[in-house]
């Protein structure tokens, strides 16, 4: 649950190093995104959204030519089941669309916490809601899903309620909760799969700890007296800073050295105490 609405401008929360689909609800409350790396391929695939679910996908393309479709989904409390007939018919856009077995991950805040998911074969624990939650059982048994948090997400509460679900299970490894920004545990987990990454070619980057800044200094002030001892009054405005931007540009690539950058796949909280453990 997002909470986002058109007045929050996408940058003012997250980092231009992530490209960020939003589905807001306009409303209070609600709303769900995705926050994907910008050097991975994805695309956004709104022909799966159906209207009154609040659900965004995106298609990440995987190293061997194949793709992952990932879905954040909310369902506000006490909606009547129509909430699960459309996830239904959104998971069921995806498998008409993907010719084989599509790779699915769906996650987000359910609202249904009253199973229970450490069975071999869960069950609703809760008379008074056992019909809703049956009818969402049987959603993921109709398209083969697989849920993998079994442990409280809302301690308050001590029930489940932001769920994993996956067609391939056996990707998802290490899944844990951790505390979040609200009154539910954020829920963890790595994708045990290779994805495209989109290649920047290399790019040159001055090196300015190793300047020469002395004959820096001296270069631009030579050209600073060969500047103006050649009227720039007679010229226009784009001659005289065409030839400042040339002077400047050729003392900076005569006196500061540059070397060659390639793009590094880092997680930024990977820092060194952690290696070192």
């Amino acid at each position: 649950e997002s909470k986002l609405c058109p007045d929050i401008s996408t940058y003012s929360i997250f980092s231009q190093n992530y490209s960020v689909f939003r589905r807001d609800r306009n409303k209070f409350g609600g709303g769900v995104f995705q926050a994907i790396k910008s050097d991975l391929v994805c695309t956004e695939e709104p022909d799966f959204e159906v209207d009154n679910c609040e659900i965004i996908w995106t298609s990440l393309k995987l190293a061997n030519r194949k793709s992952i479709y990932m879905s954040s989904y909310y369902r506000p409390p006490n909606q009547p089941s129509d909430a699960i007939d459309n996830l239904n018919e959104s998971i069921r856009r995806v498998f008409n669309k993907v010719k084989n077995f599509p790779n699915i991950i769906i996650g987000g805040d359910f609202n249904l916490g009253d199973i229970e998911w450490n069975s071999s074969a869960p069950t609703p624990t809760n008379p008074a809601t056992a019909s809703l939650h049956q009818k969402f059982l049987q959603t993921i048994d109709d398209f083969s899903l697989s849920q993998h948090v079994k442990t409280t997400t809302r301690p308050s509460s001590g029930k489940t309620l932001d769920l994993l679900l996956t067609t391939y299970p056996n990707v998802i490894v290490n899944t844990s909760t951790a505390s979040g920004l609200s009154d539910h545990l954020a829920v963890i987990f790595e994708v045990n799969l290779k994805p495209s990454r989109s290649l920047k070619p290399p790019h040159k980057v001055y090196q300015y700890k190793k300047a020469n800044f002395p004959d820096l200094c001296k270069f631009m002030s030579d050209s600073s007296t060969t500047f103006f001892s050649t009227n720039p009054e007679k010229r226009t405005v784009e001659e005289n800073w065409v030839l400042f931007k040339t002077s400047l540009s050729t003392g900076i690539s005569q006196f500061i050295p540059q070397k060659s950058s390639r793009p590094k796949y880092k997680l930024p909280w990977i820092n060194t105490n952690i290696k070192r453990e």
